[in-house]
């Protein structure tokens, strides 16, 4: 039992930190961020990316892909009122293009994208173009969202 119990911790140990890593060819990638407008850097767990005119975001390695995560943090109205955040949440889903928007544990807006498989350029950019279709679906909600967030 103890060392079923050994092994299993071990695979979640290794299964967690997989998950938690900036993608392959992560080079590569930040290379064409940057090609972009973005301002890139890397840590041990994700790509981040910032830009002036798109959304900012973190890519990390996940399941197959990337996950690209867009966080806005909500305020105290937000905070207080997590009901009404969560009913513009699943407005914004309705309308999503490539994305899917959730209330994380924080109670911020958080906006989410797969990539599947490996990273190839034309591919990677024609993500990023459908992912920043998501500021006009943010811009759409922007008279409700100021309400809640920062």
């Amino acid at each position: 039992m103890r060392r079923s119990f050994l092994i299993l911790s071990a695979l979640l140990l290794l299964g967690g930190s997989a998950l938690a890593e900036p993608p392959k060819e992560a080079v590569k990638i930040l290379k064409h961020l940057e090609f972009l407008g973005y301002n890139a850097t890397m840590d041990s767990k994700h790509i981040i990316a910032k830009h002036s005119e798109h959304l900012n975001f973190y890519l990390k390695q996940y399941r197959g892909g990337m996950l690209l995560t867009s966080f806005f943090t909500s305020n105290a109205q937000g905070k207080k009122h997590r009901k009404d955040l969560i009913r513009i949440a699943n407005d914004l889903n309705k309308d999503a293009a490539a994305a899917r928007y959730y209330i994380d544990k924080d109670g911020d807006l958080a906006i989410e994208a797969y990539y599947p498989g490996g990273y190839e350029r034309q591919r990677f950019g024609l993500f990023l173009d459908t992912y920043n279709l998501e500021s006009e679906n943010i811009a759409n909600h922007k008279k409700e969202l100021v309400k809640y967030l920062e």
